[in-house]
């Protein structure tokens, strides 16, 4: 028993000692460690050991590739590697983003993923460049590209059989197709559209295909009397259009085919818009009138002879909506959130043809936005007398 105690009282003392100096005891079971190097403290302006230089560069702070490197990795054929560089550039947001250019990278990304047999991918990344175009021939290639791109199959385009007719062929209209004319479509073989430098044949292969495809519907439209069917054939001529204009740098055919039927629908429109602005005027002028209200009130007693009465109190309220009013209100908006979309459809589609389309699209948020005020206004105020302005209107 003495020894043990003495044992622990060493042992205590120790401990004591080590911390006076400033040194942590071992923890039990630690005296077999070895012991830790210590670290070299670093002093200002001193440059990083080399352990910390060696992780500098990875990860977030690692140096983002240039656009020339990247289209060196596609040249060399080095596919993967050039996906893996477009997903960090990409994602990249504002200040950062704007040392690369989007649309160009968007648009080797989906050469790159065709080269990768990505079809889906690609077409998507083409979609995504049209958004970014700088200009309308630009925008009208990536869309021709992501059509042909659809219509092919294992990235291979095959031109469908000519349409039969019985009439004898128009010189003259073969003559005012010009450059679509060139390519011989009916001996045209299957186009890989893999390759940027067939894919300008693919373009007018498609153009002529599609282009007896919407004739139809235009001739169709010009007797329609509703806006609808005009719209959509409006559309078809739109997709049409870019086919043209990213095979032949023009879109001489498409403008002839839609210039009667594009001011017809330009009236339709301003029409239909110039309606529903005077509706929502007279629902709201309707609403807002004031309307007479007698109320009857109960004299205290005490009055005049010490008996109470009966008299009625006269207000004024605002008429409000009604049932009618609030779905015709709910009618424009809806055909507003139609109209507008189209408008701006039809005017990025149809390029210089389409430009009244944008006023009408304007105009149509306007009336829409009002018909909402309108509608969400409260009317529930009252007034204890009717000001000037609306007695004389109700007179």
């Amino acid at each position: 028993m003495t020894r043990r105690f003495l044992g622990m009282l060493l042992l205590c003392a120790g401990v004591v000692g080590l911390v006076r100096q400033g040194v942590a005891a071992p923890a039990p079971g630690a005296a077999d460690a070895k012991p830790r190097a210590a670290e070299p403290t670093a002093h200002p302006g001193a440059a990083p050991h080399a352990g910390a230089g060696a992780n500098a560069g990875v990860g977030a702070n690692a140096a983002l590739p240039t656009t020339d490197e990247i289209h060196e990795l596609f040249k060399d054929q080095k596919y993967k590697e050039t996906l893996q560089r477009l997903s960090r550039v990409l994602a990249l947001k504002g200040e950062a983003a704007k040392a690369y250019d989007r649309h160009d990278l968007l648009r080797l990304r989906g050469e790159t993923q065709l080269k990768l047999k990505d079809v889906t991918g690609a077409a998507t990344s083409f979609e995504q460049a049209a958004k970014e175009a700088p200009d309308d021939k630009s925008r009208a290639v990536d869309l021709a590209t992501q059509m042909v791109i659809k219509r092919s199959k294992n990235q291979v385009f095959t031109p469908a059989a000519p349409r039969k007719t019985s009439k004898a062929p128009d010189k003259a209209a073969e003559q005012a197709a010009g450059k679509l004319d060139k390519p011989n479509l009916e001996k045209a073989g299957p186009i890989d559209v893999g390759d940027p430098e067939k894919r300008k044949d693919a373009f007018a292969a498609l153009f002529a295909e599609q282009k007896g495809e919407v004739e139809p519907k235009l001739k169709a439209a010009k007797d329609a009397k509703s806006l609808p069917p005009v719209v959509d054939a409006l559309q078809a001529a739109g997709g049409l259009r870019n086919l043209e204009l990213a095979a032949t740098d023009d879109d001489a055919q498409v403008k002839a085919m839609v210039q009667d039927l594009t001011a017809r629908a330009q009236k339709m429109m301003a029409d239909a818009v110039k309606n529903m602005t005077d509706t929502v005027n007279q629902i709201e002028e309707s609403a807002n009138r004031l309307q007479e209200v007698m109320t009857p009130v109960r004299a205290p007693a005490g009055g005049l002879g010490g008996v109470g009465g009966a008299y009625a109190e006269r207000s004024y309220k605002k008429r409000g909506l009604t049932t009618p009013d609030m779905q015709d209100l709910r009618r424009v908006i809806a055909d507003c959130k139609k109209l507008v979309p189209a408008a701006k459809e039809l005017s990025d589609k149809l390029g210089d043809s389409g430009a009244e389309f944008k006023q009408v699209g304007k105009e149509a948020v306007d009336v829409g936005t009002h018909a909402q005020k309108v509608l969400t206004t409260d009317y529930a105020d009252s007034y204890t007398r009717s000001p000037r302005n609306d007695r004389q209107r109700r007179l």
